[in-house]
């Protein structure tokens, strides 16, 4: 991960803006209560509405309003967020951003072809 592309999202610190991202792959992460498996999403190329880099990178839980649009690696994404702060790094000594609370996503393309 290149750090300098989350400081456009420190200097944006707490702000619900709009974005687009391509869907990359989904996963899994285990619950940090019950550690049951959850789903997840990566998004690639994250960009602001003025088409600007944001991170090169970001996970999302499929929530249900991500899994009802069915979603194939290589659809584009536009959805709106807000910019969070969080400690991360196996010491939890590492601050970094994020966009959480993922809302009106929308499908904007498709850049993979259907076989």
């Amino acid at each position: 991960m290149n750090n300098y592309t989350r400081e456009a999202l420190a200097k944006q610190n707490g702000q619900k803006l709009k974005f687009r991202g391509t869907i990359s792959q989904f996963g899994t992460k285990r619950n940090w209560k019950t550690g049951a498996p959850e789903p997840t999403v990566m998004l690639v190329n994250v960009e602001n509405s003025s088409g600007k880099l944001v991170t090169d990178h970001l996970w999302f839980n499929l929530t249900k309003k991500l899994d009802v649009l069915r979603l194939k690696e290589g659809d584009r994404v536009q959805f709106y967020g807000i910019i969070k702060q969080y400690v991360k790094g196996y010491e939890k000594d590492q601050i970094d951003y994020k966009i959480s609370y993922p809302s009106k996503i929308v499908k904007i393309r498709s850049e993979k072809k259907e076989e």
